[in-house]
């Protein structure tokens, strides 16, 4: 894959949750990172750069030691280019619950990517 989404999708203007509907979305047009496992998905951001400083922040939690960060440029067609963030893999869905958990106590949105 790569990385590359042509797939309509799109929000009423008086939304305000976006950023969890894009998460969600990612998600399901991503499914599991390569090589399986149960990664978060943690945002989705307009630049690479805002990807990457998240990421920054994110890897200084002690709940995502050993996480690998995989950025992603994703076009929505008319919505526009998106950068998703996710980290993982983690071994089990309750591993992945447990560090979302954690970064959104933190302040951090993420979601579980179901395999």
């Amino acid at each position: 894959m790569d990385g590359t989404v042509a797939q309509s999708f799109s929000f009423s203007s008086s939304n305000t949750d976006r950023t969890a509907l894009l998460n969600l979305f990612f998600a399901s047009v991503f499914g599991t990172a390569s090589g399986g496992g149960f990664p978060l998905q943690l945002a989705t951001s307009r630049s690479e750069d805002e990807a990457k400083a998240l990421w920054k922040k994110v890897s200084q939690n002690q709940a995502v030691a050993g996480a690998q960060p995989q950025i992603e440029k994703v076009d929505i067609g008319n919505f526009g280019t998106f950068w998703s963030l996710r980290i993982g893999p983690f071994t089990d869905k309750a591993e992945s619950l447990k560090v979302c958990n954690a970064l959104k106590r933190s302040g951090i949105d993420c979601s579980p990517v179901t395999p």
